[in-house]
């Protein structure tokens, strides 16, 4: 498959197997190494862009980690757990000896991150999830009074590093990745929509129309109707239609049956993609009168006047 760089033109891709062990510590790895140190008092923001394509959540596994010049487990780690269906983003240390918050992420789409650690034994720290703070399992912003250091100097990796036990291939791309001493974010853009005209307006059917620019991002788009600005009625009505992940608007409709003769009716069109979701604006029409006396032939659900 091919995943597409959200910043500039390359990102990079991370890939263990089942059976890839490295000698020093008996895990499956493939990381890369800071070459910064951190030491008592640093408090440096960690920022990134990360991307699951495959994973084994069976075992514990870890796509960034500060780590330090002993080899305890790392004082601070990202985690992935959860489910394929409900995967998670864990904050914690290394031997999950205490947690400090756990963050619903998207598979195989692209997350922005943030971590921003004060170091030292009695540290503290905060977390970003695109672009929004997340409230920790204290239920604070910031999880302070924990050992953020370990030893004396720190340093931080980016890439995989699980368990000896995990099965199959993991692979995640990262991006973006920056370390700053203020806070910087550029989380995944939201769509870009646009509510069209309806066309073929007739008795009790009608196609809605509108555009969708994805922004690069994998995007879903639905139309909803009703009588009112309130809609009440979403089509598709089961699963929301593909808009691509291209940077060029996208023309999408749907088409509608089973209306009202003479009604008024409003609609909108609504993307969601990793970056959120953006709604178009309200537009309306109005369904043909219903036919009068005369003859007339049933065709493709209208009646039309011979």
């Amino acid at each position: 498959m091919t995943v597409r760089a959200p910043e500039g033109q390359y990102a990079g891709r991370f890939e263990v197997r089942e059976g890839d062990v490295e000698p020093m510590t008996g895990s499956n790895r493939a990381e890369v190494q800071s070459c910064l140190e951190y030491a008592e008092g640093a408090t440096p923001y960690f920022r990134g862009l990360s991307y699951i394509e495959s994973w084994d959540f069976a075992h514990w596994g870890i796509p960034w980690q500060i780590h330090d010049d002993s080899s305890e487990s790392p004082p601070l780690c990202l985690q992935i757990k959860g489910t394929e269906a409900d995967p998670r983003l864990w904050l914690g240390p290394g031997d999950a000896s205490a947690e400090y918050g756990e963050f619903p992420i998207p598979m195989r789409e692209w997350f922005e991150w943030v971590v921003h650690p004060v170091f030292g034994i009695e540290g503290s720290v905060e977390f970003w999830l695109n672009g929004v703070q997340q409230t920790l399992l204290n239920g604070k912003l910031l999880f302070e009074e924990i050992d953020t250091l370990g030893n004396p100097l720190a340093y931080d990796k980016l890439g995989i590093y699980r368990s000896s036990e995990s099965k199959g291939t993991a692979v995640v791309y990262h991006d973006g990745y920056r370390v700053s001493e203020e806070f910087f974010s550029a989380p995944p853009p939201p769509p870009v929509v646009i509510t069209g005209v309806a066309s073929g307006v007739a008795v009790r059917k009608a196609n809605l129309n509108g555009t969708v620019n994805p922004n690069l991002f994998p995007t879903t788009y639905y139309f909803e109707y009703g009588e009112t600005e309130a809609y009440g009625t979403k089509v598709p009505a089961t699963e929301d239609g593909e808009a691509g992940e291209g940077s060029e608007p996208v023309t999408v409709d749907e088409a509608i049956k089973g209306l009202k003769p003479g009604t008024t009716y409003h609609f909108r069109l609504v993307a969601d993609n990793a970056g959120g979701e953006d709604a178009g604006e309200d537009a309306e029409f109005t369904t043909a009168a219903e036919v009068g006396a005369g003859f007339y032939i049933f065709v493709d659900d209208e009646w039309k006047a011979l």
